[in-house]
């Protein structure tokens, strides 16, 4: 709305909708990504996040609403340790996130270069 600028760009910060269950978030990333609907799903609690699996680690969501630093630290090292305990880990796992759930860019970039260092380059957010 051209009359109210600042309120409009403010209104579109999350592009979730406030309706939306984190089931029916995941459920829309398994189909963007590609992966069957019956694809194996396991979640586990990590750093008092909920962090869902899918496909034996291909594809990691964790859809927090709220994100930290120490958390943040916690968070990628606890998914690190979980791929590592799959038989056969994925040779290219995908992350996502929810953008806004880190408090500051210093909690994100944290997280993204752990993951990196540990070898999962594709970490996205939404």
């Amino acid at each position: 709305h051209p009359a109210d600028l600042e309120q409009s760009l403010l209104d579109h910060l999350d592009p979730i909708k406030p309706d939306r269950s984190a089931e029916d978030i995941l459920y829309e990333l398994l189909l963007k990504f590609g992966y069957d609907l019956c694809a194996p799903l396991a979640q586990r609690e990590i750093a008092g996040k909920t962090v869902s699996a899918v496909a034996d680690g291909a594809l990691m969501v964790c859809l927090s609403t709220s994100i930290n630093l120490a958390e943040a630290e916690a968070l990628t090292l606890g998914l690190v340790e979980w791929r590592q305990e799959w038989t056969e880990p994925p040779a290219d796992t995908t992350v996502v996130f929810r953008d806004s759930a880190f408090v500051d860019d210093v909690a994100k970039v944290n997280a993204t270069e752990i993951l990196r260092q540990h070898g999962i380059a594709q970490v996205r957010s939404i």
